[in-house]
């Protein structure tokens, strides 16, 4: 597996972790305040854009010009060594 699929397996598997904390917190809804619903709301939103991916997540920690910004040559390795 290369760093950026292992990657994308550790978001998801945060993202269990949140939809976990979400439906644990469900019900609570009927003898909590209010306020409860926001936080119940937060971490449904948060655990379903995590397993979906988070692709904006990904692309950030992954960009896919980096591999073309690796594999350019510097201008150390561009000299050839006279003898």
């Amino acid at each position: 597996m290369k760093p950026k699929d292992l990657f994308g397996l550790a978001v998801r598997l945060l993202g269990l972790v949140f939809l976990y904390h979400g439906l644990m917190s469900v019900p609570t809804l009927f003898v909590a305040p209010p306020s409860v619903i926001l936080l119940v709301i937060f971490l449904l939103a948060v655990a379903w854009w995590l397993i979906g991916g988070a692709a904006l997540l990904t692309e950030r920690a992954y960009p896919e010009n980096a591999e073309e910004q690796t594999e350019a040559p510097t201008p150390a390795t561009e000299r050839k060594a006279d003898v």
